[in-house]
């Protein structure tokens, strides 16, 4: 049995003189139901005895298959098996660890490792920062921003009420109706002094930077019932 087109007639082949080859082919089907749909009516006589079979359609008859993934002989029960497609390295390429599954298989790093297991040196170790470390330190700067913004806010809110208490300090010690005073006249030896510079200038009021001094003049007291605060110092007998 050949192909039609194959055999070409010459009278050398009547002699027997030359080797003739002959390419054989051999195609056979289940003919005895016409198709797969009348064959599964009658599971006595079915061919297809594996589970995980398929049946396919063939000249006047059916022939049977694994399905996809399965291999084996569809032919006998329990004939087509699961692939093991860790065993294929060629066809289902795994550089490290392989598991099968049915139907399927799972090819992942090792621990410690992330990356494609299935391409070669696909895996590299993770970085340092795992998921829950990272949640770990979110929260921790979460925390500590909320910290820092309190904090600020109350620094914030403590700046502000210093502020307007120096405000109502200087208001009720007379600092305004001065300080408009001192606008009317070309002065450069009167300064009203801010609590930040004579904190300075006495290491934030140490007792031993205290100003009482023989060479220095005393107050005597202080007059308020002027439009302008008068204040009374020692008198000076040798001028000023």
């Amino acid at each position: 049995m050949a192909d039609s087109n194959w055999f070409h007639y010459n009278k050398s082949y009547l002699t027997g003189t030359e080797d003739l080859e002959v390419q054989l082919v051999l195609v056979w089907a289940i003919r005895n139901v016409g198709n797969c749909s009348y064959a599964r009516r009658n599971l006595i006589d079915y061919a297809c005895r594996s589970a995980n079979h398929d049946c396919s359609n063939f000249q006047a008859g059916y022939l049977c298959s694994c399905t996809k993934e399965y291999q084996g002989n569809p032919y006998i029960s329990g004939g087509c098996q699961d692939v093991n497609e860790c065993d294929l390295k060629d066809e289902y390429p795994c550089f490290d660890n392989c598991k099968n599954t049915m139907r399927s298989f799972v090819c992942s790093c090792p621990r410690g490792t992330k990356g494609n297991a299935t391409m070669n040196d696909g895996c590299r170790k993770k970085y340092i920062f795992t998921f829950a470390l990272k949640i770990i330190i979110g929260t921790s700067i979460g925390a500590l921003f909320v910290v820092l913004a309190c904090f600020g806010s109350y620094l914030l809110v403590q700046k502000t009420r210093l502020i307007k208490a120096k405000q109502r300090f200087f208001e009720q010690n007379g600092g305004l109706p001065l300080q408009q005073q001192m606008g009317s006249f070309n002065t450069t030896t009167f300064k009203i002094y801010s609590i930040e510079e004579l904190e300075q200038a006495t290491n934030k009021f140490s007792e031993e930077c205290i100003l009482n001094h023989m060479n220095v003049v005393k107050l005597l007291g202080c007059c308020f019932e002027v439009k302008v605060s008068v204040h009374v110092y020692e008198y000076i007998s040798n001028g000023t």
